[in-house]
């Protein structure tokens, strides 16, 4: 059921020796999905991070598959779960949940808060569902194709082939921000969707 994925997104390694078991299931897409690479590497990576974090036995189980005209990611796992008073704050930069039992103390509360600007930037939603004992699943929404992008978002390379801009992704987000601090980076990243 698993498929292969870079190891530089999943290191099994450390997941196995936990005693977890990690599904990686990548369904194929009908057509490309435009993310900077970059970017997109954070969002997982986090929340397989934060799925690790918390979970101490059973399954961490990372989906990806077309649901209508969008890419969906879900991140699950059978974790401690988050207190429903918690998730509304969930996003918020620097907030941390009190109390709950984890891997380790490190974190700054940033970390959720990066991911969800991340996949604003890329005109995507993120959404968490969770229950305390039972586990935790974040879901990440991106539209397929580039129709969704401005011409200003995507350039074409020398091969013909479009990618995404990531400089005018962060300042078109920036703009429309009012005054909020969004994830700056600079440069262009080739993304083909695949």
């Amino acid at each position: 059921m698993a498929t292969s994925t870079p190891t530089r997104w999943v290191k099994t390694s450390k997941i196995e020796r936990a005693g977890l078991t990690l599904i990686v299931d990548c369904s194929p897409l009908s057509e490309p999905v435009y993310v900077d690479r970059e970017m997109w590497e954070k969002i997982v990576l986090n929340l397989l991070s934060n799925a690790f974090k918390f979970t101490f036995a059973g399954q961490i189980t990372v989906r990806l598959r077309q649901v209508n005209n969008q890419a969906e990611l879900t991140v699950q796992d059978t974790g401690v779960g988050i207190p429903e008073a918690e998730l509304p704050r969930l996003f918020k930069r620097f907030h941390r949940v009190s109390g709950t039992r984890s891997r380790s103390r490190e974190g700054s509360g940033i970390g959720l808060s990066l991911v969800q600007e991340l996949v604003k930037l890329h005109g995507g939603t993120i959404e968490v569902s969770s229950q305390v004992d039972v586990g935790t699943t974040f879901t990440v929404a991106i539209a397929l194709g580039k129709t969704h992008l401005s011409s200003a978002h995507l350039t074409i390379n020398r091969n013909g082939c479009p990618y995404l801009c990531r400089r005018s992704l962060a300042l078109a987000t920036r703009r429309g921000a009012g005054g909020e601090e969004e994830y700056r980076e600079q440069g262009e990243t080739r993304v083909d969707g695949r």
